[in-house]
């Protein structure tokens, strides 16, 4: 079973791989401008692809609470 350290690992790991594979992202040592270019690139990626960010973010929330 996945456990919240199983889960800040993932998210450090996607964190790693999204700055190893942005140039501008090199730029930052800011771990909150990472997580907000990360989240930014996200929401590109939803729109392209005609998912709601929004939604998907107010799931995420309620899971984080509960998890």
């Amino acid at each position: 079973m996945v456990n919240n350290t199983d889960r800040v690992l993932n998210a450090a790991q996607a964190l790693h791989a999204y700055r190893l594979s942005n140039p501008e992202a090199h730029m930052t040592s800011d771990p909150q401008e990472l997580l907000t270019d990360l989240l930014a690139d996200l929401m590109h990626n939803a729109d392209s692809q005609k998912l709601n960010f929004g939604d998907a973010l107010r799931m995420a929330q309620l899971h984080h609470g509960t998890e």
